[in-house]
């Protein structure tokens, strides 16, 4: 998987990469990037398994047909599509970005297929990005798991797998397999992209720690408040204060496991209004308390 990872140009360390999964035979990675990439990237097939591309965060991309940019925008945070195993296409990251992708081998999904009474053939395939919590939310849950140093943490990855296998197939059924290019015009135009979105996430990103009211974010994009929150969410797939919270959240985590900041101080530093309010939010979103978090992140480094 590594090595897929770099022939598509990614040299960055991914942040979780663990596989084959006891019983589905799964692979599991997330990588992130904080800066954009003008560069053109390949993408390459994957042969005898479905990839499901999940977007952890807002991601401004643009895709390439040969030398020619066909579709630019910006995809949403929970949104996910799922790849054929021949699929190949070329795209560009424009923005900084957290991905995670899973690879389902075929022979598993075949067999799930057989067990729900459909065909073997009939893979669940969703072209275009598409918005759908629970996908993000089983995603999340198994990244969270994949850093469990518990003996049996692959193993509830793997019962996590397992529920996203049986999800899609219940919902995505396709009724053929299909190998095909990456959508050039399945896209949602949205009416909130491009250079205004990319300046109210910026803004986002680099005031988390102070109060933005979202007259103040509209104003950036000259629309009024109920019009810019309607954009806002079905650009980003959440709303702006949800947003808000989640990039002090991921900056919290970067402060725990990066400095040795008392956890009272990042608390305030991003904004929240105490300590245990901090940490009541911070369990809430990953699973830990800010002081489980530092530990086990110290624990790991040691190793």
């Amino acid at each position: 998987m590594k090595h897929w990872y770099r022939c598509n140009g990614v040299v960055v360390p991914l942040k979780v990469c663990i596989g084959p999964l006891p019983g589905s035979g799964a692979f599991v990675a997330q990588w992130s990037s904080a800066h954009g990439d003008a560069q053109p990237r390949d993408i390459l097939p994957h042969p005898n398994f479905l990839r499901l591309s999940v977007m952890l965060e807002p991601l401004e991309s643009r895709v390439w047909a040969g030398d020619r940019p066909v579709w630019g925008g910006i995809i949403g945070a929970h949104h996910f599509r799922i790849c054929g195993p021949d699929e190949h296409g070329r795209w560009t990251q424009l923005s900084r970005c957290d991905i995670a992708n899973i690879f389902l081998p075929l022979d598993t999904v075949r067999r799930f297929a057989r067990l729900a009474g459909l065909d073997d053939a009939q893979w669940p395939m969703v072209a275009a990005f598409t918005q759908d919590r629970r996908v993000a939310e089983l995603t999340r849950q198994m990244l969270e798991a994949s850093a469990d140093p518990h003996p049996l943490g692959l193993h509830y990855c793997d019962g996590l797998m397992t529920a996203l296998i049986a999800y899609l197939l219940q919902r995505y059924a396709a009724p053929t397999p299909a190998s095909t290019p990456m959508p050039t015009s399945t896209y949602v135009a949205c009416g909130l992209q491009g250079g205004p979105l990319r300046r109210v996430l910026a803004l986002i990103r680099e005031q988390s720690g102070r109060d933005l009211y979202v007259n103040e974010l509209a104003a950036q994009c000259g629309m009024s408040e109920s019009h810019f929150s309607r954009e806002f969410k079905r650009a980003v797939g959440m709303p702006p204060h949800q947003y808000l919270l989640q990039q002090r959240l991921t900056q919290a985590q970067e402060a725990l496991s990066g400095t040795d900041e008392r956890i009272g101080d990042i608390a305030l530093n991003l904004g929240f209004t105490d300590t245990s309010h901090f940490s009541r939010l911070f369990a809430q979103r990953f699973g830990q308390t800010p002081t489980q978090f530092r530990r086990a992140q110290r624990t790991e480094v040691q190793r």
